[in-house]
């Protein structure tokens, strides 16, 4: 996910196996930000949509 604030990536540190994450898939994150000092809520869902996206651009790029 990103910060809202600054746009830089947050990693929540958050793997998973596949069983968990399908059912944790509609469960909303509260994650601190090492960058603005807020917190941000983010979907396991999105937060996983987002990593795997990036994964995807480091390994193409």
């Amino acid at each position: 996910m990103r910060c809202p604030v600054t746009n830089k990536s947050i990693n929540i540190g958050v793997g998973m196996k596949y069983e968990n994450l399908t059912r944790l898939w509609n469960v909303e994150l509260s994650v601190p930000c090492p960058h603005c000092g807020h917190s941000h809520t983010v979907l396991v869902r999105d937060a996983y949509m987002d990593q795997t996206v990036e994964d995807f651009r480091d390994k193409t790029a």
